[in-house]
């Protein structure tokens, strides 16, 4: 795993420490909900939250029809954990989102609704809890349901960084390392580019605290409104480091999108300039700890080469 010294701050590109929550009992009522979050759980849809495993917090909205859970990076709901097969079960929504039912696949271990073993499709309710194997416990959650927003409050606390809004180092390494995944099955390229952020240590003595960190929320969301390609994203990992990762692009299409933010950096928006570094997932590189290590490289090379400067692996 790759480690830089970016702008006086050793960044360390390691899987972060997550918190898990344990199994938070019936849907409860939410008195302290707000205007906003009302509004918004009124349009979300049933969804299947992970109550204790590596993704805990995670809400996985579901559609009308079936969806496969499993290990395998294609399936909507993946979860990587040894005890979860590739196909584990799966679950059928009906198109009034009134009915849904489990079924076991010919998974290793066992799946306990409630507590109880099945082995034939099973009916479930809101509410209900799903184990698979012996670390992951989940909770189907219907249309409605309040507890939802615990959930994603917790989500939010653990995987959303507060100062720009993008996800935090935690959610990079999860997201990033099913998409490495996925897209090395799919046989599709994906490229990842680190973006270091230099002069905070100058804007933060001169003009204060509040306007790096307005700046910083400025930065991360020009990033955003350069991406196009579905399933990008952006995470601000440490304070001025962020990482964008492009699914089932290649990089010279990076290094474009790469390019014209250094440009926009160039062109004086902010007291601050920048260095980036890109690189792909090509032969030998099979992980996102890989991805980093050569993209952390390509970055010094970057900041080695002055202001605003893009460098490739």
């Amino acid at each position: 795993m790759g480690t830089g010294e970016l702008d006086g701050t050793v960044f360390n590109w390691g899987p972060a420490d997550g918190a898990e929550t344990g199994d938070s009992g019936a849907p409860v009522e939410v008195t302290d909900m707000t205007d906003a979050e009302a509004a918004h759980l009124a349009e979300a849809p049933p969804g299947i939250a992970v109550v204790a495993g590596e993704t805990s917090d995670t809400i996985f909205d579901l559609s009308p029809g079936e969806t496969i859970i499993g290990r395998h990076p294609a399936h909507h709901v993946t979860l990587n954990n040894g005890d979860i097969s590739r196909d584990h079960i799966r679950l059928i929504l009906s198109e009034d989102l009134s009915e849904v039912t489990i079924e076991p696949l010919k998974a290793m271990n066992v799946t306990l609704i409630n507590g109880q073993p099945i082995q034939e499709k099973t009916a479930i309710t809101d509410g209900s809890s799903i184990t698979l194997g012996n670390a992951c416990v989940l909770r189907y959650l219907a249309k409605g349901n309040q507890e939802r927003i615990l959930f994603e409050r917790s989500f939010a606390q653990n995987n959303i960084d507060p100062i720009t809004g993008c996800w935090n180092k935690n959610r990079f390494m999860d997201v990033g390392s099913r998409q490495v995944k996925l897209c090395l099955v799919a046989n599709q390229q994906i490229s990842l580019a680190l973006l270091q952020v230099v002069g905070m240590k100058a804007m933060r003595e001169g003009q204060g605290e509040e306007a790096l960190h307005a700046a910083l929320k400025q930065i991360a969301e020009h990033l955003k409104g350069t991406l196009d390609v579905p399933g990008a994203s952006v995470s601000h990992i440490v304070e001025g480091g962020f990482a964008i990762l492009y699914p089932n692009t290649p990089i010279n299409s990076a290094f474009k999108s790469a390019t014209e933010v250094s440009e926009w950096f160039q062109g004086g928006v902010l007291d601050l300039t920048c260095s980036m570094g890109l690189a792909a997932a090509r032969q030998g590189v099979t992980t996102l700890d890989q991805l980093i290590t050569n993209t952390t490289s390509a970055l010094q090379r970057s900041m080695s080469m002055g202001a605003n400067q893009v460098r490739s692996y």
